[in-house]
């Protein structure tokens, strides 16, 4: 028994070949008199985000108010910064010098004592929560 053909036929053509080559006519891709075209200017513009780390530029005991820095700028007011992977700290004003303001034990651990280059991790900024 032959099987039957079961493709779709192709659809023909509705404008009639004359009609086509005159309107491909009508249209000019490039003007051979004009100039070439030029690139435009591109301008990639990406987010720069804050610094994340820092470290401690003096000892830090347990009952101080401020921390000193080694990139002051690196700091906003609201910050909340964890102290050598254990303490996290929040950053009560924005500092103008390596000492920073700071109210302590924001987190689950109390104030502890931190040395000289500690990791300082910016982890974020939660604007009118530190007081």
């Amino acid at each position: 028994m032959p099987v039957e053909n079961t493709t779709p036929a192709e659809p023909k053509a509705t404008v009639p070949q004359a009609e086509a080559a005159g309107f491909l006519d009508d249209i000019k891709i490039v003007d051979e008199g004009a100039a070439p075209p030029t690139d435009p200017k591109i301008e990639w513009f990406e987010d720069e985000l804050f610094p994340r780390f820092d470290v401690l530029g003096a000892a830090l005991t347990a009952a101080a108010t401020s921390m000193t820095v080694t990139n002051y700028k690196y700091f906003r007011k609201d910050d909340y910064v964890k102290v050598n992977k254990k303490e996290i700290v929040c950053v009560t004003a924005t500092p103008t010098s390596t000492t920073v303001a700071i109210a302590r034990a924001k987190g689950e651990e109390s104030a502890v004592a931190a040395g000289n280059g500690t990791q300082l991790h910016i982890l974020s900024n939660v604007p009118n929560i530190c007081a």
